[in-house]
C-alpha cells in the first residue's frame, strides 16, 4: 500500500509539472492536429526539451545515461546524435514522424527539430498502436517494451533496455499532447473502441475528466 502511495504521488508531480511547464499555446490546439503527426511531433519535440530527458539521455560526463552518444548500428551517424522515427502501427500508410536530438554544449541531449520524416539518418524506430500511446503512459512495463521490439522497433536492444524508464516519461508527455488531438479521424485501421478505452485508462489513473 505504501509503495502504491508512493507511485501515485510520483505520478500526481509528474502531471502537475508537466501541465505548469507546458504553456497553453502549446496545448491549446485540442484537435486541430492528429496523434503522431507533424504538428503533434513539433510538440513533443518542446516537451522533450522541457522534462528530464535532456539530462538524463545526456553524457555519461553531466550525469546522464550516455544515451545520446550510443551507435545503434541502424544509420552511421556521428556521436551526440540521434533520430527517433515513430508513427501508428495500426494505421495503414501513416506518415511517420521524426525527432531530432543533438548533445549540445553542456552535454544535454536536445530536441532540435520534430516534423515529417525526411527518410534519411534514422537511428531509433519504434511503432505503438493508437492505443498504446496512451496505454504506454500509464504503465511502460516489460510487456510494452517487448511488444515495441515486435512492432517494427530498430535500434540496439541493450542500450534501449538500459534507458527503459525514459520511455516511460516519454511516452507520457507524448500522451499528454495526445490527449489535446485529433486522436481518432483519420487512421485507417484504428480500432476506437481500443483507443476510447486506452483514454479513458488513462484519464481515471491521472486524475482528469
Amino acid at each position: 500500500m505504501k509503495r502504491s502511495i508512493v507511485s501515485f504521488a510520483a505520478l500526481a508531480a509528474f502531471s502537475l509539472g508537466l501541465i505548469l511547464v507546458l504553456e497553453p499555446n502549446e496545448l491549446s490546439a485540442g484537435g486541430d492536429f492528429k496523434l503522431g503527426d507533424a504538428v503533434f511531433a513539433k510538440k513533443l519535440c518542446w516537451a522533450w526539451n522541457s522534462g528530464s530527458l535532456p539530462k538524463k539521455l545526456g553524457s555519461e560526463a553531466t550525469g546522464g545515461s550516455g544515451w545520446i552518444d550510443k551507435d545503434t548500428g541502424v544509420s552511421k551517424v556521428p556521436a551526440g546524435y540521434q533520430k527517433i522515427v515513430s508513427g501508428r502501427a495500426d494505421c495503414a500508410n501513416w506518415p511517420k514522424f521524426e525527432l531530432v536530438i543533438q548533445k549540445d554544449e553542456k552535454g544535454l541531449a536536445k530536441c532540435v527539430s520534430g516534423g515529417p520524416y525526411s527518410g534519411s539518418q534514422m537511428t531509433w524506430q519504434f511503432l505503438p498502436s493508437s492505443h498504446n500511446w496512451f496505454n504506454y503512459a500509464r504503465s511502460f512495463g516489460m510487456g510494452a517494451f517487448a511488444g515495441l521490439w515486435n512492432n517494427g522497433m530498430k535500434g540496439t536492444y541493450t542500450t534501449a533496455y538500459a534507458n527503459r524508464g525514459n520511455f516511460s516519461i516519454f511516452f507520457r508527455q507524448a500522451a499528454w499532447i495526445g490527449l489535446t488531438s485529433d486522436y481518432t479521424s483519420g487512421c485507417n485501421g484504428l480500432d476506437k473502441e481500443k483507443v476510447d478505452e486506452a483514454v479513458k485508462e488513462l484519464k481515471i489513473a491521472w486524475k482528469m475528466k
